[in-house]
């Protein structure tokens, strides 16, 4: 595996979640790193709970890992433009079902690294909302 140096990096996340009535933001942001190894993005950060969380960005896919606390067990959401992709949600109570229809991913890498995600959420066979996420790694000095 052909990796490249681990860059830091301050990440800003954002994600708008609406389910057709009411809208909520949630907004992160921490310390982290940014490398590729074999034509794979990553970008590591802390969640600002004391968890780490990993973005793999693929040519075609986006997946997010976070490991759940207390549980021994990992998330792994799959984002694929318009594909309906089925994961396990681990809590520290029990696993639900979830799945994400992913409508829009793109990355741009300028002066900041940007990501862009638009997904429906569904739980158990049922819709919960639309979620869009912006990620910006910008460069520590």
């Amino acid at each position: 595996m052909e990796r490249t140096t681990r860059i830091p990096v301050t990440v800003s996340l954002e994600i708008q979640r609406s389910d057709g009535e009411k809208q909520e933001t949630e907004k992160i942001a921490g310390p982290g790193y940014f490398y590729e190894a074999d034509g794979i993005r990553f970008l590591v950060y802390e969640t600002g709970e004391g968890l780490r969380q990993q973005i793999e960005l693929w040519p075609e896919k986006a997946i997010v890992r976070t490991p759940v606390e207390n549980a021994g067990a990992e998330n792994c959401m799959v984002f694929r433009m318009g594909e309906r992709l089925a994961a396990e949600y681990h809590t520290p109570y029990g696993s639900l079902h979830m799945e994400t229809r992913t409508r829009e991913y793109r990355t741009e890498a300028r002066e900041e690294f940007r990501v862009w995600l638009t997904y429906e959420l569904y739980l158990d066979g049922g819709f919960v909302s639309e979620c869009r996420m912006q990620i910006t790694a910008k460069r520590r000095s």
